[in-house]
């Protein structure tokens, strides 16, 4: 979030300190700070209002108010003359998610002198959140027991977040009641047992109130975990030459994918697709498989989502000899 101290604030603060000794010489005082307030969130848009800092004075009278918007008060890029009678604006045609800078400033005759751009007030108003993008799989554990989502960032108040497993039912869930350059949450909830869909939105506070208006949910984010060993006995080379290899079932997937290769490091062959969480192969480039022989195979789950195949980022090989059965 941005810097919340105003030079014009400050500005404010020496004009009413000012005021007290034009008082005394003049019989008249400068304006002093007067409330600016947001309306709410809108979208793509900044309502606010304010009091006359004049009303009920005597000897001061408000001509003209004068409105400065920005990112941040250093980057000013909407201004606005209005007239006295004007109390209220709404500002649109700005970015959804993002945070403005709003001043208002008034022009006032006193008892003997006219003064210019006084400070009235200013707000930082927050507009509604986007639907969040550019969700990712930042990081998994190679044993499938914790994922990190990561997604772009909104300049809002915070983020609401869930996990959930195949079946629809809620894994993990959160609220991160604060910004963040590179928004990210990591859930240590999960199973390898189940592919799973992460959605994250993200929600705004008008200023000055604790009330969260949230933005539109994200598209699902599909996580497909790697299966994982069944059993001891997770692979067999038969009698016949052919090897034997079994995994954990993912609920939710579609099928799933083994490959094989003779070393660890290099192109491993595409050997079956099958929608059981076991196969036996035949052969490996033509030839029977042996005991006496190193293999390093490897597993994925695949899923389709409308167009999209998805399947297990970045597997991890099993490591297959003599010894292990």
């Amino acid at each position: 979030m941005k810097e919340r101290e105003s030079v014009s604030r400050r500005k404010g603060k020496l004009l009413l300190v000012l005021g007290v000794f034009a008082l005394l010489l003049f019989g008249t005082a400068l304006t002093a700070s007067a409330a600016v307030r947001q309306n709410g969130v809108k979208n793509k848009a900044v309502s606010i209002s304010w009091d006359d800092p004049n009303e009920g004075m005597t000897y001061s009278r408000t001509t003209k108010y004068h409105l400065y918007a920005g990112t941040d008060r250093d980057h000013i890029t909407i201004q606005r003359d209005l007239p006295a009678t004007q109390r209220s604006i709404t500002l649109t045609g700005l970015r959804a998610g993002e945070e403005y800078y709003v001043e208002i400033t008034c022009d006032y005759d006193g008892s003997y002198n006219s003064y210019k751009d006084s400070y009235v007030g200013r707000v930082y108003a927050q507009t509604l959140p986007a639907k969040p993008a550019g969700l990712k799989v930042d990081y998994y554990s190679n044993y499938m027991t914790s994922v990190e989502y990561a997604w772009n960032t909104q300049d809002i108040s915070g983020w609401q977040w869930v996990l959930r497993d195949a079946a629809g039912s809620t894994v993990d869930y959160g609220v991160m009641n604060y910004a963040s350059s590179s928004p990210s949450v990591l859930s240590s909830k999960i199973k390898a047992k189940s592919i799973y869909t992460f959605q994250v939105r993200g929600f705004s506070k008008a200023y000055n109130s604790n009330t969260a208006v949230y933005g539109p949910w994200s598209d699902r984010s599909y996580f497909v975990p790697q299966p994982q060993l069944k059993g001891k006995k997770y692979t067999k080379v038969n009698g016949n030459g052919t090897l034997s290899v079994k995994w954990t079932k993912v609920k939710g997937a579609d099928s799933y994918t083994v490959y094989v290769h003779t070393k660890a490091k290099g192109k491993y062959k595409k050997m079956a697709t099958v929608k059981k969480n076991s196969v036996k192969l035949k052969n490996f480039k033509g030839k029977k498989f042996k005991n006496n022989k190193n293999y390093y195979i490897y597993v994925v789950a695949n899923k389709k989502v409308g167009k999209a195949a998805l399947k297990s980022p970045n597997p991890q090989y099993w490591y297959v000899r003599r010894s292990v059965y």
